[in-house]
């Protein structure tokens, strides 16, 4: 089901690579263009909190889950997609360079007491607003 614009990205990439030619090029072309302009339209953008030293850093051990709560922030002030959790931010451990890197800097920058701002999207696997990047600053 696509709910997303990344899953539409997901879906014409796939229609794109294949290796037909001609009319269903052109058909997912002009698919894309007018459901991703759609859904632009109605989407939520990502949110980003202030920079913030983190508070919190736990990891579940039944599921990939990192849960982060910054200081004096509330979740629920940066919360695009309405996620029905609200008490902290969170990061689904996939098995990528990407997630292990933002783990890799939510680390280092809890070990140093370093803030950190979280850009948010979309909810994660306990229906609370997810992490997709992770900024450090000096």
């Amino acid at each position: 089901m696509i709910t997303t614009r990344w899953d539409l990205l997901d879906v014409v990439t796939r229609i794109w690579t294949h290796e037909g030619e001609g009319m269903m090029r052109a058909i997912s072309t002009t698919l894309f263009a007018t459901l991703f302009c759609a859904l632009t339209a109605s989407a939520q953008s990502p949110a980003y909190t202030p920079y913030a030293k983190i508070d919190s850093l736990r990891m579940h051990w039944s599921s990939h889950l990192v849960v982060v709560e910054l200081e004096n922030i509330n979740p629920g002030n940066y919360n695009p997609d309405n996620c029905s959790k609200t008490e902290y931010f969170t990061q689904g451990v996939a098995p990528d360079k990407a997630h292990e890197a933002q783990l890799a800097i939510l680390l280092s920058a809890y070990m140093a007491g370093e803030p950190v701002r979280l850009v948010i999207d979309g909810c994660g696997l306990v229906n609370a607003p997810g992490i997709i990047a992770v900024q450090l600053t000096k």
